[in-house]
């Protein structure tokens, strides 16, 4: 295995990323990469300016704990605010859809209205200074778009359909006037102040407020009421404020007045459920109440009335001391049972039988009712007309103390709803923000950037990571093959029929000195090079066609002859080789085909150029060129030209094409490749590489063809480039040294 073959097996098995190679390679395009930051940088200006402002309103509202309507419930259970709300769950009714569709119907925010704004750039229209351009063309496309002080408001408008549904208004030139585009494609004429219908889609419009110049287009839609508490939830935020019972409320509009209108109403409706809740408490005990009442004025008159006749009947009747103090206490523990009932019927509302409130309340009836067994089986003891009228008498006090709490009960409860208030307080009614909040142009200027930044980098190192051609020098280093040299582009190349254009360097022209210094720098690395070898010959060749091997070898030829060097460039392409046009030599000279054809001689083939330089052109071209490569009569035109000259230099064709290459290369002691700056492949050089290993032959070196510094993805291209712009320069001077 060669030494090339196993630089490109080491170079391509499995190389790890360098990130100093990296940060080079993005450092080498740097202006590029800034290049594109600066684009998206434009991009995000042009973003921030053209998307709608948004402004934003905040409001506090306070959430006290709630205090139990119910009188007495509390000292009954002990358990303080049981009936308390948390704040989450306030939370979660100031955003239910029964307090944002009532602000929805009430602010009928199911129906919008407003001006088309311009397509893609929207507001952007807002910032431009004074009158819109005024040219035809731009004045036609721009028309029918908002641009300042266009306003619209509808006063009524719906279809006999179900939303969504929508409208198109444009500003005409009547005074007031309008047209609407309908569903349908049929137009109406309509004026401000005046209800607009149409029978067949029982469209109902009244515009009362139409402001823009004639032909300014406005949309109005009708949306559905979901999607409406929707967008309303969707502007609306709420945040508890730490460490305390207040809520912070924002939202979020296209104007400052919106925002603090659609806030007002969300915070008012939410205070006002709110109290209507707690005052619906109040109500229903009330009206407990007042159905009691009668049956209670009923049972002390009936009590009464059964006493007194007892009373007629036995004329006289006394109780001691000792069944009066009897009496009294079942007559207070009778009321406080009845008391209990009144309760239980209240907190059964509101409560379970399993919640604690209502087990103490089971809890205390079973104490007293305990009691009152106790009470009542003393009262056995007594004389039947005692028993009779004491039982009476318990009756009457009874019937009395029930009838008194429950009037008592009917005043509370009748004070504490005319006090009713709710547990609810706006501290701040909304107020906006005189600057809008969104969108923040700085921080989208400056994302644009850093993700301008971010993607040229990725860009620039993705396309360094999988880059498949030759793009820089140090590409050439994975194939451990020295290079000899680097020949810069020069400007005006021009291609003809595919092919280059033969080009000879000339030492006078400025623009060629760069290029002539890089052959005499691979003249001097070739020279050295072959001082031990005999012949003094060299093959040049290339991967594929266009590499400029040709233009190589000539130059390399014309440069080698200089002093008194003899040198003698052979057009070894039988195919399609065409050196003789580098030296203007007609069609159909004789050359290489004809000599080891047997048709010409070795001095009718060799034509001198130039003193010390010799060309033995292709000749014509035969149909079996590798047959004539492998004759004995080649092997000795490579001995006698190797003889007769200091230097000779076959023009092979590429490798890849054709066996041409490998057959001159076991005759010539050396060779060089010619690889074309951001043409040839990775691929291709590898396979050069291989095809040649395989017949027993190498690579010796590479010539790296129409250079162009600057353009490749790594640093090295950047070194190169800096080489070209600050070489040296050779100036006449009529000074001796």
């Amino acid at each position: 295995m060669s030494e090339g073959q196993r630089g490109v097996e080491d170079g391509f098995g499995g190389s790890d990323i360098d990130p100093i190679e990296l940060l080079r390679v993005a450092w080498a395009r740097k202006f590029r990469i800034l290049f594109v930051a600066l684009i998206a940088t434009a991009i995000g200006i042009g973003w921030a300016i053209s998307q709608p402002r948004v402004y934003q309103a905040d409001a506090l509202v306070q959430i006290e704990k709630r205090q139990g309507t119910v009188s007495g419930l509390q000292e009954l259970t002990g358990l303080g605010n049981a009936g308390g709300e948390s704040t989450n769950t306030q939370i979660q009714i100031l955003t239910s859809r029964r307090v944002l569709g009532e602000v929805v119907d009430r602010l009928d925010l199911t129906l919008a209205a407003r001006p088309v704004p311009l397509p893609v750039l929207r507001d952007i229209a807002t910032l431009w200074p004074g009158e819109p351009p005024r040219t035809p063309w731009i004045d036609r496309w721009i028309r029918p778009y908002a641009w300042s002080g266009e306003a619209i408001t509808v006063a009524r408008f719906s279809m006999d359909r179900d939303a969504p549904y929508s409208v198109r208004l444009t500003r005409d030139e009547r005074p007031g006037g309008y047209t609407v585009r309908l569903p349908d494609g049929r137009v109406l004429d309509g004026r401000v102040g005046e209800m607009l219908r149409d029978a067949q889609t029982g469209l109902e419009l009244t515009v009362s407020e139409l402001e823009g110049e004639p032909g300014r287009t406005f949309a109005v839609a009708r949306a559905t009421r979901a999607a409406a508490i929707a967008g309303l939830r969707g502007g609306l935020q709420i945040q508890q404020q730490p460490g305390s019972e207040v809520l912070r409320m924002t939202y979020r509009a296209g104007s400052r007045e919106e925002a603090v209108r659609r806030l007002d109403a969300v915070a008012e409706e939410f205070l006002t459920q709110n109290v209507a809740r707690s005052a619906a408490e109040t109500e229903q005990s009330l009206a407990f109440i007042e159905q009691q009442l009668p049956g209670a004025l009923r049972d002390l008159e009936t009590a009464q009335a059964e006493i007194n006749a007892f009373r007629v009947s036995e004329q006289s009747i006394d109780l001691n001391a000792e069944t009066q103090g009897l009496l009294n206490r079942v007559t207070s523990l009778r009321a406080e049972l009845a008391q209990l009932d009144i309760r239980e019927d209240e907190i059964s509302r509101r409560y379970t039988r399993n919640h604690p409130v209502y087990q103490t309340l089971i809890a205390n009836r079973a104490a007293y009712q305990e009691q009152l067994q106790m009470l009542e089986d003393e009262t056995g003891t007594l004389p039947e007309t005692q028993q009779r009228f004491f039982n009476l008498n318990q009756e009457l006090e009874v019937a009395r103390e029930i009838y008194l709490q429950l009037l008592n009960r009917q005043q509370e409860l009748e004070l504490v709803r005319a006090g009713t208030v709710g547990n609810v307080r706006i501290l701040d009614t909304a107020q906006a923000n005189p600057f809008p909040v969104a969108p923040n142009r700085t921080r989208a200027v400056a994302l644009a950037f850093a993700l301008g930044l971010l993607l040229a980098a990725g860009l620039v190192l993705a396309r360094h990571l999988m880059r498949s051609r030759i793009d820089d020098i140090a590409d050439l280093d994975d194939f451990s093959l020295p290079l000899y040299g680097v020949i810069k582009r020069l400007p005006g190349r021009r291609k003809v029929g595919g092919r280059t254009q033969p080009l000879m360097l000339d030492s006078a022209r400025k623009q060629h000195e760069p290029v002539i210094e890089a052959f005499q720098s691979l003249r001097t690395a070739l020279y050295f090079g072959m001082m031990d070898e005999t012949p003094r010959a060299v093959v040049v060749s290339s991967a594929s066609p266009g590499d400029g091997k040709s233009f190589v070898s000539a130059n390399l030829a014309a440069l080698s002859a200089k002093g008194d060097s003899s040198v003698c460039l052979v057009d070894a392409d039988m195919r399609k080789g065409y050196l003789r046009r580098y030296f203007k030599l007609p069609r159909g000279t004789k050359g290489l085909s004809e000599y080891l054809s047997g048709q010409a001689t070795l001095e009718e083939i060799v034509h001198e150029i130039s003193p010390g330089l010799s060309v033995i052109a292709a000749g014509t071209y035969p149909p079996n060129p590798a047959d004539l490569l492998m004759s004995a009569r080649f092997r000795e035109l490579v001995t006698l030209l190797g003889d007769a000259f200091d230097l000779t230099i076959y023009d092979a064709p590429p490798i890849l094409a054709v066996t041409d290459p490998t057959i001159i290369r076991r005759l010539v002691p050396r060779m060089l490749c010619v690889i074309g700056h951001r043409r040839t492949e990775r691929g291709m050089v590898e396979a050069m590489i291989r095809t040649l290993d395989k017949t027993g032959g190498k690579i010796d070196g590479l010539v790296l063809n129409d250079y162009q510094p600057g353009r490749g993805s790594g640093a090295e291209g950047q070194q190169y480039g800096y080489y070209y712009s600050s070489r040296y320069r050779y100036q006449a001077s009529d000074k001796s040294a």
